[in-house]
């Protein structure tokens, strides 16, 4: 049986990333020898389907993983070679600042994102959406324990102004640990947005090594982890 998801968490230094199943659902392990002999590799955030199978510590790993999306090029019109070289030098250049206004594409990432507060939290969780990179800020309730499932990642659960909850998977093997964590902390964070029925998980606050991906961050006890 094959699933439909998205690419998430990719490093490509080290060859492994997530997958995040459309609908909801665990996070599945992604090694990139699950995508065969292809030269394209993966980037944050691609759409995919794939099969799962049993990995040696009893969890999901997904195998056979194809593309479900051309990864866009930008093309233009062959005319502009008729044109005065300085006119067609402007002329690429509108066409090009249309194409990314058109599509709220971000000249600092892969794709586009949403900025915003509590509410768009509230948003994002009513309306099932995810891949928003968000800044926003919340109380410590609850420290978990690391996930060691491929990369490694802090977790903890933080309470918003809305009273939504929501996950924070801060990779630890990108960025540093934050330190002196505590309950009742108050901590800010920018970073992407991904739905689950508990209210929601933040992932990729930290940098990207790749430049594939905005850089995320965290901010507590006056010190930015990222």
């Amino acid at each position: 049986m094959r699933y439909q998801g998205r690419v998430t968490d990719w490093n490509d230094d080290r060859g492994f990333g997530f997958i995040t199943p459309d609908g909801g659902g665990d996070r599945v392990f992604v090694h990139i020898s699950a995508f065969g002999k292809v030269q394209q590799r993966p980037v944050g955030n691609e759409r995919v389907t794939y099969e799962l199978a049993k990995d040696a510590k009893k969890g999901n790993r997904a195998t056979s993983v194809r593309y479900t999306e051309t990864r866009q090029t930008s093309s233009f019109p062959n005319w502009h070679r008729f044109l005065n070289p300085i006119v067609s030098v402007l002329v690429v250049a509108v066409l090009a600042y249309g194409f990314v206004q058109e599509r709220g594409i971000s000249l600092s990432g892969p794709t586009s994102w949403t900025r915003g507060n509590d509410t768009t939290f509230q948003d994002a969780y009513d309306n099932r959406q995810s891949h928003l990179q968000i800044q926003g800020e919340g109380v410590v309730t609850k420290i978990l324990s690391d996930d060691l499932d491929g990369s490694r990642h802090q977790r903890f659960i933080l309470r918003l102004d809305t009273g939504q909850t929501v996950l924070v998977a801060h990779n630890i093997d990108l960025a540093p640990r934050i330190s002196g964590l505590s309950m009742g902390d108050t901590v800010v964070f920018y970073g992407e947005y991904e739905w689950n029925p508990k209210g929601g998980v933040i992932h990729w606050t930290h940098h990207d090594p790749g430049n594939q991906h905005t850089g995320g961050w965290i901010k507590h006890g006056g010190k930015i982890y990222q």
